[in-house]
């Protein structure tokens, strides 16, 4: 646990940084900026999720699609698998 909370200081840093800039595109995005959204709620919960489980191991979303689409997808199921071993003992 202590290393997945680590890995996440350098995107604290940088959310710092910039006055949490990307943190408000976020809530931007999710909210629909108070514009109507060709894409719908559902979705951008998706990509935001996405972004933040892929982050740490792949970094931008944009700059490497497929491994964070894998790295996402490694970290559900390692949360998954801890969950079912965890409640198992």
């Amino acid at each position: 646990m202590g290393l997945l909370l680590l890995s996440y200081v350098p995107l604290a840093i940088q959310l710092a940084s910039t006055d949490f800039g990307e943190v408000r595109s976020a809530i931007g995005f999710l909210t629909g900026g108070g514009e109507p959204s060709a894409t719908s709620l559902p979705v951008r919960i998706v990509v935001i999720g996405l972004r933040v489980l892929a982050w740490p191991l792949t970094g931008l979303l944009t700059d490497a699609p497929v491994a964070a689409i894998l790295a996402a997808a490694g970290v559900v199921r390692a949360i998954v698998w801890r969950s079912i071993a965890g409640s198992a003992q």
